[in-house]
């Protein structure tokens, strides 16, 4: 499943993931201290993703990930 991960700083990246991080779970991108996930939106509809300017991708974004 493809995941977006956006950090706090406006880092934005989609990964393939065969599972979503739940909140308070560490990911190894962006940064050093790792940031930890804050927020996580299932099936996001496309009013949510225009906020990130990727609705008009080619394939389907499971879930966005927060990170700070």
């Amino acid at each position: 499943m493809k995941i977006l991960i956006a950090s706090k700083f406006n880092d934005i990246e989609v990964i393939d993931s065969s599972f979503v991080p739940r909140n308070g779970e560490i990911v190894d991108l962006f940064y050093k201290p790792m940031p930890k996930v804050v927020k996580v939106i299932c099936h996001p509809s496309d009013e949510t993703l225009k906020e990130f300017t990727l609705c008009n991708l080619a394939f389907k974004i499971e879930a966005i990930v927060f990170v700070a």
